[in-house]
């Protein structure tokens, strides 16, 4: 489900296989705040050109509507199911987060997210070559596994040690809003 989730969001098929999933969040989803210019309909610019997946409704939690966010991820094709995701934000120095936890499974990712104007998103992936291998240099706590060339990391590590890696002078290559394989630009097609 999360690789599904996380391929729309991307709109890109061939990241479903490579993702950096974590055990923990950047902040406590509580005492986050709802970031307003998120809210309403998203339609993903297609990687190719093309015509995108689907698109994403970002709305208020129903339980805590001033803390988090709910990501209705719609398909293109109307006989599958949408998506659920619980969404909140976190903000290091100048770089702001959603820390994304699918509704229906354990998986849990993190993205960085910028607006390009006042109708354009940006959401950039963790990238996953980057991430395995400060795993495998054992800078950052977690797991790799590799299937046809790609890697799928987990993070292990704890809240204190995820946030000092992503704030250290240079890293903002590890959410890298330049690579348009990790990358999804979005455009507001309403607001709620």
């Amino acid at each position: 489900m999360l690789s599904r989730l996380l391929s729309l969001i991307v709109a890109c098929t061939l990241l479903s296989a490579c993702i950096v999933e974590t055990e923990v969040f950047l902040s406590d989803p509580i005492k986050s705040t709802v970031d307003e210019r998120l809210l309403g309909s998203w339609l993903p610019a297609s990687p190719d050109g093309g015509t995108p997946g689907g698109h994403v409704i970002v709305s208020r939690d129903k339980k805590h509507p001033g803390n988090l966010l709910t990501l209705t991820l719609k398909d293109k094709d109307p006989d599958r199911e949408p998506g659920i995701m619980q969404a909140w934000t976190t903000t290091l120095g100048n770089r702001t987060y959603l820390n994304l936890k699918a509704e229906q499974d354990d998986g849990q990712i993190v993205v960085a997210y910028r607006f390009a104007g006042a109708d354009k998103l940006e959401v950039a992936q963790m990238d996953p070559k980057a991430f395995a291998a400060l795993v495998d240099a054992k800078k950052v706590a977690g797991t790799v596994s590799k299937s046809y060339g790609s890697s799928a990391v987990t993070l292990t590590d704890t809240r204190e040690n995820i946030i000092a890696l992503l704030t250290a002078p240079g890293n903002q290559i590890l959410l890298p809003f330049d690579n348009v394989k990790l990358t999804v630009r979005l455009t507001k097609i309403k607001s709620n």
